[in-house]
């Protein structure tokens, strides 16, 4: 929009421009987990460091069960595990609901968090979880990027809708041209949803995987109950 808008006295000749929703098209065959066998997860899932405690995390109830962490994927040396399986080829939407038993107000508790993550390598992922930033808590939409040769990295962060007891996190990747954007999506109810940053991230590579961390801080507990996938519809 060319500015200024209006001079005094006019009517502005501002106009929003509405953004189209993404839209969901067929879930990816064999991708989607609704943590209904007990016990374990199903064989395409596998951690980036396994826990060292196996009591630590687990499938029950209908849901997986894993503790947060006293570790991180950001900084000099990641420690977080994270369980993973392949992110399908192509354009994707890729949601979960996660219960986060940080409570709800009051401070010291940062930056416990719980959500989904791509990851393609530790100094190179998007991630969206619920997180506890001092006496608030926000869903925190952060990206990690390589910035040079000798092993930089670089993050961003913003925030997208607010968090519920159950938060359910929505991360849409899309091909424009020759990049690849993420953009991340939260709701309190899996139906009504808030739309929020579009990062662009072409670093991921080929290999890039999808997982749920819960880290930043023990002493909690992160109750995923799904993970699922769908194709995006242009």
């Amino acid at each position: 929009m060319p500015a200024p808008a209006a001079q005094p006295t006019q009517r502005s000749a501002y106009r929003p421009r509405v953004v189209a929703p993404d839209v969901l098209g067929s879930p990816v065959p064999g991708a989607s987990d609704e943590f209904t066998d007990a016990g374990s997860t199903s064989a395409r899932w596998s951690w980036l460091r396994e826990p060292a405690d196996p009591a630590s995390y687990g499938v029950e109830n209908g849901v997986f069960r894993m503790d947060t962490q006293a570790a991180g994927l950001s900084g000099p040396e990641p420690q977080a595990s994270v369980l993973m399986q392949p992110a399908p080829s192509g354009d994707y939407v890729v949601q979960t609901a996660v219960r986060l038993d940080v409570p709800a107000a009051g401070c010291c508790y940062d930056v416990v968090q719980a959500g989904l993550v791509v990851h393609g390598g530790d100094d190179r992922f998007v991630k969206l979880a619920h997180a506890s930033i001092a006496s608030t808590r926000v869903t925190e939409f952060g990206i990690r990027v390589p910035t040079g040769s000798l092993g930089e990295s670089s993050t961003g962060a913003s925030t997208v809708g607010a968090p519920e007891d159950v938060t359910w996190l929505r991360l849409v990747k899309r091909t424009v041209g020759s990049h690849v954007q993420f953009t991340a999506y939260t709701s309190q109810d899996g139906s009504r949803w808030v739309r929020g940053a579009t990062w662009r991230h072409d670093a991921l590579g080929s290999d890039a995987r999808i997982g749920l961390v819960s880290m930043g801080g023990a002493g909690f507990t992160a109750r995923f109950s799904h993970v699922r996938l769908w194709r995006l519809i242009d």
